[in-house]
């Protein structure tokens, strides 16, 4: 009888140790996969990603320009989204840049592209110019991205 419930209890343990095994398995596997995603992710870098509909836009002059033979502009802005170093973020350091007409529409461009990701600071173009990142980058990485953003995109049913 003894034999017999010692045998059950070595088996029992067993099976929780190989439990345990095969957990800390999966979650290394999980990190190895999401530390490879980041890789091929901050291989992509300098991606823009226009998202304007029969538009040329001019980041660098804040204007919109739109097609259609309208003869409207309909000023955007620069909005940069910054990283910190460490794995909450979709880039390590750097930051995005989203050209859009307002902060509301930046934000949700941003939570578009990065869902459930988050940033460390945004700014704006006169305090990204005051930061010093825009000459010197941030923790070592400059712009991964550029996502520009219209009436047009959003009128063609892009959902910001």
């Amino acid at each position: 009888m003894t034999t017999l419930s010692t045998a059950k209890t070595m088996l029992t343990v067993s099976t929780i140790m190989i439990a345990i095994l095969v957990v800390v398995l999966v979650v290394i596997v999980v990190l190895w996969i999401r530390a490879e995603m980041r890789v091929k992710w901050a291989m992509k870098a300098r991606n823009t990603w226009v998202l304007a509909k029969n538009s040329s836009v001019a980041a660098s002059s804040g204007e919109t320009k739109e097609g259609g033979g309208t003869g409207k502009s309909q000023k955007a802005h620069n909005f940069y989204f910054t990283y910190g170093t460490t794995p909450e973020y979709p880039f390590c350091g750097g930051w995005t840049l989203i050209v859009a007409k307002d902060w509301d529409t930046a934000e949700r461009v941003f939570r578009a592209f990065h869902r459930g990701e988050s940033y460390a600071f945004a700014y704006s173009q006169k305090d990204m110019e005051k930061t010093g990142m825009l000459v010197n980058g941030n923790a070592g990485a400059f712009c991964h991205e550029k996502i520009v953003i219209d009436e047009q995109t959003r009128a063609s049913g892009f959902k910001v």
